[in-house]
């Protein structure tokens, strides 16, 4: 189901998608991550109740221009095994380019950055330091339409029998140079304040970011703790002389 919230009436309203012949052409989905470009509405990736397991792999888009048109196509195919099955990912846009970063593949975390180009319907890999930690249940947003900034998440590797590892470091991608740096919190003098956490909501607002609510990291039999506070992220980024 597709919602759409009308900021003058402070309601959610409906969307209307046409049934095609093809009805297996999408599938109920989380875990997923969207964008809208041009007036079409984007959406990869996420885990499926369904056997079409290629669905996962192919980026899906709907016409929201035009109100005759709620139908899904398919525009593009990935290149690559770390995107099959991805959950648990996070994406930007900017210039044309949805960045798609680390997720959840194959059950085991990954730190892998990929582009689709939303004008070529094609991917390309980011060469991404082995420093950088894998992770998933994290989120990203944009500064300056040039720094994409990767917050909390969780970590789980082949080794760690599914054991959820904090990750609660941030990572720095500069877009113009395709560089980037993973920073702790210590390094970050917010340690204590930031509990680690995922599956929470991130968004930006004229340069700041404002970050609510999320899960704490699961350890050992303990049930997780229910985030509802609101952070308010600013940077500020300094030429190196």
């Amino acid at each position: 189901d597709m919602l759409s919230f009308d900021q003058n009436i402070k309601s959610c309203l409906p969307i209307s998608i046409q049934k095609m012949k093809r009805s297996n052409i999408y599938n109920k989905r989380w875990g997923s991550t969207s964008c809208i470009h041009n007036g079409y509405f984007y959406v990869f990736g996420g885990e499926l109740n369904s056997e079409e397991k290629n669905i996962q792999t192919s980026v899906m888009r709907l016409n929201i221009k035009e109100p005759n048109l709620k139908y899904w196509e398919k525009v593009g195919e990935n290149i690559n095994s770390t995107l099959d099955n991805v959950i648990g990912h996070s994406s930007i846009l900017t210039n044309n380019k949805w960045v798609h970063y680390f997720g959840n593949s194959h059950e085991i975390s990954q730190n892998s950055i990929y582009v689709f180009d939303l004008n070529l319907f094609t991917w390309s890999p980011i060469c991404v330091n082995s420093n950088i930690k894998p992770r998933e249940g994290h989120n990203t947003v944009l500064f300056d339409n040039q720094f994409a900034i990767t917050i909390g998440g969780f970590s789980i590797s082949c080794y760690s029998k599914k054991t959820e590892q904090e990750t609660n470091s941030f990572v720095f991608h500069d877009l113009k140079s395709n560089d980037l740096k993973e920073m702790s919190t210590d390094r970050l003098t917010i340690k204590g304040i930031f509990t680690p956490r995922k599956d929470f909501c991130l968004t930006n607002v004229n340069n700041i970011g404002y970050l609510h609510g999320g899960l704490s990291i699961v350890k050992s039999n303990e049930n997780p703790s229910i985030f509802s506070n609101i952070f308010k992220i600013t940077f500020e980024f300094l030429e190196n002389k």
